[in-house]
């Protein structure tokens, strides 16, 4: 086309608007206007046009293009728009005088008018292509673009028609619809003439605004249908969130963005060219620049955008690429700075519940976090900081928190309702609370941790974190309970008050339960004491001895030891055999074998082998591997029989302490009135003592001068003592020399006619059999079978008798003097049959009774 005002230009060009890359050409004005006065007819109708959805309006208008500018590398993108050759100006609301009005203001200069595909007759739509002399700069462009558009009038534009990156499709038009042409040839616009119309083109905040930039951007409007940023799920929510405009700029964009004269709601784009650009609205949540060459020009941002597009924009260089969440630039920012930002992840995570909150008032999450005004400054947010943790968790870039062990322990040591509640036991070998949980309605009666209460965890954290943790919570559990054990009962004896000085441990036994006021007593007393001690600072020291209170009933024997040991004591020991007993000592300082039953359902030898284990080796339940548990207890036994000790093997274990038979017989002290203040100084006391005189495991032996007393009081009190006196006596009666032929009525009625007469062997003795008056001399007897001693003596039916019955006979024979066992020899006895007999010491030759 033949023009009398030409000039040389480059633009850019593309065959779609999808190109990746788009090719910088060298033309002319004229050479442009063949191509721009030529309008292809698509083939549709006006109407059919109008109600295609707007991708397929952009495909059927899509019949190539071109930027009027040089593109760096020819990516179309803002960063890359090196200079403007063109301005071009579409007016989408062009009223019917439109030709008047351009040529009102534009008369002086060239230009040209050609309808867009849109362009009906009853709605006109126009766009102005005007070359300028020289280059401009993507800033000066939108300021000459502005000045030009407000001159003709600024609500006839669309408004991202200033945006210098725009592409402007050749044109086209439905084929119903005349298309429109006009040029005005006359002299190229320079451009420092309409620049030189501000007082400082530079400074944005003199452009000229559409009514409704100087609003929230009219696109967000309609893109988002005006939600607040703050009110956006997931990252870009908890985001906006954290971060108003002027502090995301702070924090990620303070080398990109200055504030313009201290305005709070005006920042200059650092690398552009003009200043002010960057206006801030809705009272910090949303940003739109105006800036050519900032890469949000002519975009509506919240914080999140902004940053993302500023620090990861260029990442999205594919026009055909995914867009959204699935934006390489918002995965980048995601993984980048989202992830990496402590107050951006404690949102998240806040938000992350799927299950509906609990009150407020037990959250752990610092709602005070979230407001409606501007985000504060982080220097200022102390609440923040105690909430920082939340930055250590690991999240998937879904914002969802990573199911780890890591995470676990974090939680743990952070979360203000699990934060130090759970310990380890050391004393009782187990897991506890060491406070009322948030899940308890009420205080526990007990400190331990149950099933219930993992139960309650893992609801916890699933509603709290959304963590569905079952397989890792018991092994982060255990090892945090190990993390933070402790000994209640060290922990105790060391909170104690000063031993006052008075003497009380001694005369526990003396005061409490009237015991006898001898060295015996006091000397078990402070022995227990110090073994009670001895055994929490070292726990499986040699302690083998069980102290036995026996008496009365009802005098405070149990009582006594439940003050002493408090919520340590118990009397819930039934055997000394088996993983029961072992589990039974756990947790306890003073165990009470009440009236002896344990030792009364146990053999001797699982007794005695009870009683001296230090270590107590056993798998508990729920335990995979058998563990080693130091003694850390000690037992005491009552009695309410005088009686209690049957095996003499094991009778040095037992050390007795008779103590008041009767309630009624008046005490120094009584036990129920009994004082904290008492129990805290005798163990005080015992403490002291320990420390002062506690060298090795030989401190807790019984001392010599007691142990003379020990035995007699062990023999006192053997089960088997009354048989053994009866016995005796049943030794030392003489039988008739015709023994043998006696029957077991006539046996039985010798034995208990004459038991305790005195009768001498060698005396004669008159019977009368069938009447008649017989002399028989008397003879001792020289052995004897257990089976004669509980027929004869005790009455006993031979074919009934229990192998205990005979075991017994046999330990109290072992205790009496001059007679032995004989292991050699079956004798043969005419009522009991071959048997093993107890012979007198001094026989030399057995005179056989039958």
């Amino acid at each position: 086309m033949e023009v009398k005002n030409n000039c040389r230009f480059s633009i850019a060009v593309g065959r779609s608007r999808l190109d990746n890359v788009w090719h910088n050409e060298e033309t002319t004005w004229s050479q442009f206007l063949d191509r721009i006065s030529n309008s292809i007819s698509t083939g549709e109708t006006a109407e059919q046009y109008a109600h295609l959805p707007k991708s397929k309006k952009g495909s059927l208008k899509d019949i190539g293009g071109y930027v009027g500018a040089v593109l760096t590398d020819g990516i179309r993108q803002k960063a890359h728009v090196k200079a403007k050759t063109l301005i071009t100006l579409d007016m989408d609301n062009a009223p019917d005088d439109y030709m008047y009005v351009i040529n009102k203001v534009l008369h002086g200069c060239g230009f040209c008018i050609h309808s867009t595909h849109s362009h009906t007759h009853d709605h006109p739509r126009m766009r102005i292509v005007i070359p300028i002399t020289r280059e401009v700069t993507p800033d000066e462009y939108i300021a000459m673009a502005r000045k030009l558009a407000d001159k003709i009038g600024m609500a006839f534009f669309d408004l991202t028609t200033f945006a210098p990156e725009r592409l402007m499709f050749w044109p086209s038009h439905p084929r119903d619809v005349e298309p429109v042409f006009y040029l005005n040839d006359a002299p190229i616009l320079n451009p420092d003439t309409v620049l030189a119309e501000y007082d400082d083109w530079r400074d944005s905040t003199q452009w000229p605004m559409g009514k409704t930039e100087l609003e929230v951007p009219r696109q967000y409007q309609r893109s988002m249908g005006g939600m607040d940023p703050t009110d956006k799920p997931g990252w870009v929510g908890a985001f906006c969130r954290c971060y108003d405009i002027p502090h995301a700029i702070e924090t990620y964009l303070s080398g990109i963005y200055d504030q313009f004269k201290n305005r709070v709601d005006r920042y200059t784009f650092v690398q552009g060219s003009s200043a002010g650009g960057l206006h801030v609205f809705n009272n910090g949540k949303l940003a739109y620049s105006f800036h050519a060459t900032d890469p949000t020009s002519q975009m509506c941002c919240n914080a999140f955008d902004l940053v993302r597009i500023h620090l990861f924009g260029s990442l999205d260089t594919d026009p055909k690429g995914r867009q959204g969440s699935q934006a390489p630039s918002y995965k980048a920012m995601v993984e980048n700075v989202c992830l990496r930002d402590s107050a951006v992840k404690y949102e998240m995570a806040r938000m992350q519940r799927t299950k509906p909150p609990e009150p407020v008032k037990d959250l752990d999450f610092d709602d005070s976090l979230i407001t409606d005004r501007p985000t504060e400054k982080a220097e200022d947010k102390e609440t923040s900081k105690k909430d920082a943790w939340i930055g250590k968790l690991a999240m998937t870039k879904g914002g969802k928190i990573i199911k780890n062990v890591r995470n676990l322990q974090i939680i743990f040591s952070n979360d203000r309702n699990l934060k130090g509640c759970i310990a380890y036991d050391i004393f009782s070998n187990r897991l506890v609370k060491t406070r009322k949980m948030i899940w308890d309605k009420t205080e526990p009666e007990s400190d331990a941790w149950t099933d219930t209460d993992d139960s309650c965890l893992r609801n916890y954290l699933d509603n709290r974190y959304d963590l569905q943790v079952r397989a890792i919570l018991d092994d982060v559990l255990r090892q945090e309970a190990h993390d933070h054990e402790f000994h209640p009962v060290r922990d105790w004896f060391r909170q104690l008050p000063p031993w006052d000085g008075v003497k009380r441990v001694e005369r526990i036994f003396i005061d409490y339960l009237g015991a006898d006021d001898s060295e015996y007593a006091k000397a078990l007393a402070r022995l227990l004491c110090r073994a009670v001690v001895a055994r929490i600072f070292h726990p499986g020291c040699k302690w083998d001895y069980v102290i036995v209170l026996s008496g009365g009933q009802g005098i405070g024997k149990s009582t006594l030891l439940r003050k002493l040991g408090g919520k340590w004591f118990s009397d819930s020991l039934t055997t000394f055999e088996g993983k029961d007993a072992i589990e039974q000592l756990q947790g306890r300082t003073i165990i009470e074998v009440g009236e002896m039953q344990a030792a009364s359902k146990s053999d001797a030898a699982a007794m005695k082998a009870f009683i001296s284990r230090q270590v107590d080796k056993v798998r508990l339940p729920y335990e995979h591997r058998s563990s080693e548990f130091p003694r850390q207890c000690v037992l005491v036994a009552t009695s309410n029989d005088k009686a209690f000790l049957k095996d003499t093997t094991g009778n040095r274990r037992f050390l007795p302490v008779d103590v008041a038979q009767s309630k009624l017989i008046p005490l120094n002290k009584s036990v129920f009135d009994m004082k904290d203040e008492d129990i805290r100084q005798i163990w005080a006391e015992a403490y002291a003592d320990f420390k002062a005189n506690y060298k090795s495991e030989q401190s807790l032996c019984l001392p010599e001068n007691v142990e003379k007393t020990a035995l007699e009081m062990q023999e006192a009190h053997m089960e088997g003592l009354e048989m053994k006196d009866q016995i005796e006596a049943f030794l030392e009666l003489p039988v008739p020399e015709n023994w043998k032929n006696y029957d077991i009525t006539a046996r039985r009625e010798w034995v208990s006619s004459h038991l305790g007469d005195d009768l001498q062997p060698g005396m004669t003795y008159v019977e009368k059999i069938s009447d008649i008056p017989h002399s028989v001399r008397l003879i001792e007897r020289n052995r004897i079978c257990t089976l004669e001693i509980l027929c004869e003596l005790f009455g006993k039916d031979k074919d009934r008798i229990m192998g205990f019955e005979r075991k017994n006979v046999m330990s109290i024979m072992g205790q009496i003097p001059g007679w032995k066992w004989n292991r050699k020899k079956l004798f043969k006895l005419k009522l009991y049959g071959p048997q093993r007999c107890f012979v007198k010491d001094d026989l030399d030759e057995y005179s056989l009774l039958s």
